[in-house]
């Protein structure tokens, strides 16, 4: 009778620690767009949607477009409490005005190297800059990887639900290859899909070749490129993972469970 008692709860242990949840992804900001009505600019920006949190990754470069994309796809950004910067670029950190106006409380999770003037902006707005460098949980199966690179430091985002992992970077500065490996090192488990940009732009295609050699081999299924990726690693992508590749772009809602 013991047995079957400790073995229960350790079972019970096991879904829990394992079952995070579902999650909705809506592509805010990008070079491309994916629903008619929103509007393309270079930068990046998700919103994700968990069962008990919702984080803006990345804010994208101009105010208004993030705004008027997110009303285009009936998205309010005063229900964002939590908002996690990738890096120090205005691609990516230059929409934050359109959360902060009116929206007084916000927690904005910044790179330790982001400008003192967005930092003063985000206090006087009412709301809270913490400055981020391990690997920080920001919500049921929502983890950053901490800060990695050293000329560029950035921090990517992992989504963790009962069966796949999910990799969203800004652009990848890093290495796409070594935030995927991190990531990995992290959570214990495969990254299955991995979404964002990936600072392709310029490498040579068999760079590229051997990336896509290196994604597979590390358990990756489904890839979706985008923004700095470049079109040639984007191309490259799609055609090595067929159906399994992603197609991003502004207004693009994806759900993993």
């Amino acid at each position: 009778m013991k047995k079957r008692t400790i073995f229960f709860l350790l079972f019970i242990l096991t879904v829990v620690s394992y079952s995070q949840g579902a999650f909705r992804v809506t592509i805010l900001y990008d070079n491309y767009v994916h629903t008619r009505g929103t509007r393309s600019d270079w930068g990046f920006s998700c919103l994700v949607e968990g069962e008990t949190e919702t984080i803006l990754f990345d804010t994208g470069t101009r105010p208004h477009i993030l705004a008027g994309n997110a009303g285009k796809l009936k998205i309010g950004l005063k229900q964002v409490r939590k908002v996690l910067i990738s890096h120090n670029h205005q691609d990516h950190f230059g929409g934050l005005p359109a959360v902060l106006r009116g929206n007084r409380g916000v927690t904005v999770y910044i790179p330790p190297n982001l400008s003192s003037e967005t930092i003063m902006k985000i206090g006087l707005s009412g709301g809270k800059a913490i400055k981020l460098r391990g690997p920080e949980t920001l919500g049921s199966g929502m983890r950053t990887t901490g800060i990695m690179g050293n000329r560029i430091p950035e921090q990517s985002l992992i989504l963790q639900t009962g069966t796949r992992n999910i990799l969203i970077t800004g652009c990848a500065h890093p290495g796409i290859v070594a935030i995927i490996q991190r990531a990995r090192e992290i959570t214990g488990r495969d990254i299955h899909v991995v979404l964002g940009g990936f600072h392709l732009n310029g490498h040579s295609e068999s760079a590229i070749r051997k990336i896509i050699t290196a994604f597979k081999g590390m358990g990756v299924e489904r890839v979706g490129a985008t923004h700095c990726s470049g079109k040639s690693a984007m191309n490259a992508f799609k055609e090595a993972y067929k159906e399994n590749w992603i197609e991003m772009g502004v207004g693009r809602v994806l759900h993993f469970e």
